[in-house]
Protein backbone atom coordinates (compact mmCIF):
# COMPACT_ATOMS: atom_id res chain seq x y z
CA UNK A 1 0.00 0.00 0.00
CA UNK A 2 1.40 3.50 -1.33
CA UNK A 3 1.01 6.56 1.40
CA UNK A 4 1.07 9.61 -0.17
CA UNK A 5 1.67 13.20 1.09
CA UNK A 6 -1.34 14.83 2.46
CA UNK A 7 -1.21 17.70 0.23
CA UNK A 8 -0.38 15.80 -2.74
CA UNK A 9 -4.04 15.90 -4.01
CA UNK A 10 -3.95 19.68 -3.70
CA UNK A 11 -0.51 19.71 -6.10
CA UNK A 12 -0.89 20.72 -9.94
CA UNK A 13 0.05 18.53 -12.75
CA UNK A 14 3.70 18.71 -13.27
CA UNK A 15 4.12 18.72 -9.18
CA UNK A 16 2.23 15.12 -9.01
CA UNK A 17 4.61 13.84 -11.74
CA UNK A 18 7.85 15.56 -10.00
CA UNK A 19 6.40 13.66 -6.66
CA UNK A 20 5.94 10.39 -8.41
CA UNK A 21 9.72 10.57 -9.78
CA UNK A 22 11.05 11.73 -6.37
CA UNK A 23 8.98 8.70 -4.44
CA UNK A 24 10.25 6.42 -6.50
CA UNK A 25 14.12 7.17 -7.82
CA UNK A 26 14.95 8.56 -3.91
CA UNK A 27 15.23 5.64 -1.77
CA UNK A 28 17.12 5.14 0.98
CA UNK A 29 17.83 9.06 0.95
CA UNK A 30 20.13 9.01 -1.40
CA UNK A 31 19.25 11.88 -3.45
CA UNK A 32 18.44 11.79 -7.46
CA UNK A 33 20.50 13.84 -9.70
CA UNK A 34 18.93 14.43 -12.88
CA UNK A 35 19.71 16.75 -16.04
CA UNK A 36 16.81 18.77 -16.84
CA UNK A 37 15.59 17.10 -19.90
CA UNK A 38 15.56 14.08 -18.79
CA UNK A 39 13.37 15.18 -15.92
CA UNK A 40 11.14 16.57 -18.26
CA UNK A 41 10.64 13.44 -20.55
CA UNK A 42 9.86 11.57 -17.03
CA UNK A 43 7.08 13.67 -16.26
CA UNK A 44 5.87 14.03 -19.52
CA UNK A 45 5.81 17.43 -19.57
CA UNK A 46 4.58 18.76 -23.26
CA UNK A 47 6.25 22.25 -23.88
CA UNK A 48 9.48 22.79 -24.65
CA UNK A 49 12.60 22.57 -22.16
CA UNK A 50 12.59 26.54 -21.49
CA UNK A 51 8.94 26.82 -20.32
CA UNK A 52 10.07 23.00 -18.11
CA UNK A 53 12.80 25.12 -17.15
CA UNK A 54 10.79 28.02 -15.78
CA UNK A 55 8.26 25.70 -14.38
CA UNK A 56 10.76 24.09 -12.09
CA UNK A 57 12.44 27.34 -11.18
CA UNK A 58 9.14 28.36 -9.97
CA UNK A 59 8.50 24.70 -7.65
CA UNK A 60 12.25 25.21 -6.39
CA UNK A 61 11.37 28.58 -5.54
CA UNK A 62 8.36 27.74 -3.43
CA UNK A 63 9.43 24.36 -2.09
CA UNK A 64 6.43 23.31 -3.40
CA UNK A 65 6.90 19.30 -3.34
CA UNK A 66 5.75 17.68 -0.35
CA UNK A 67 8.55 16.07 1.49
CA UNK A 68 11.35 16.39 -0.85
CA UNK A 69 13.64 19.46 -1.49
CA UNK A 70 14.29 20.50 -5.09
CA UNK A 71 16.73 22.80 -6.67
CA UNK A 72 17.63 23.76 -10.06
CA UNK A 73 21.18 23.53 -11.05
CA UNK A 74 21.85 25.79 -14.01
CA UNK A 75 25.82 25.96 -15.50
CA UNK A 76 27.56 28.70 -16.96
CA UNK A 77 27.25 28.36 -20.90
CA UNK A 78 29.77 27.54 -22.96
CA UNK A 79 31.29 30.74 -24.65
CA UNK A 80 31.77 30.58 -28.08
CA UNK A 81 34.96 31.15 -30.16
CA UNK A 82 35.70 32.69 -33.19
CA UNK A 83 36.75 29.33 -34.44
CA UNK A 84 33.02 27.83 -34.04
CA UNK A 85 31.68 29.95 -36.92
CA UNK A 86 29.22 32.59 -36.73
CA UNK A 87 26.65 29.74 -36.68
CA UNK A 88 27.77 28.67 -32.70
CA UNK A 89 28.07 32.45 -31.57
CA UNK A 90 25.05 33.33 -30.92
CA UNK A 91 23.00 32.50 -27.36
CA UNK A 92 23.21 28.78 -26.65
CA UNK A 93 21.03 27.51 -23.53
CA UNK A 94 22.45 26.66 -20.52
CA UNK A 95 22.75 23.16 -19.41
CA UNK A 96 21.02 22.30 -16.30
CA UNK A 97 20.27 19.77 -13.91
CA UNK A 98 17.58 19.00 -10.75
CA UNK A 99 18.30 17.67 -7.36
CA UNK A 100 15.56 16.29 -5.46
CA UNK A 101 16.04 14.81 -2.03
CA UNK A 102 14.23 13.78 0.74
CA UNK A 103 13.50 15.53 3.40
CA UNK A 104 14.67 14.98 6.76
CA UNK A 105 12.02 14.16 9.24
CA UNK A 106 12.28 17.32 12.51
CA UNK A 107 10.20 15.26 14.63
CA UNK A 108 11.70 14.13 17.81
CA UNK A 109 10.28 11.31 19.40
CA UNK A 110 10.30 11.42 23.13
CA UNK A 111 10.08 8.48 25.41
CA UNK A 112 8.62 8.74 28.92
CA UNK A 113 10.95 6.78 32.61
CA UNK A 114 9.42 4.01 32.67
CA UNK A 115 10.10 2.17 36.67
CA UNK A 116 11.41 -0.88 35.80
Amino acid sequence: MLDYASTYFQLGPIERCIYEVARLSCVDGEPLDIDLNLLKLQTGFQNPLSNFRIAMRQIAAANAIPDYDIALIEDVPAVATVEDGPRKAGRRPTMARVVITRRTSLAIETTADVPA
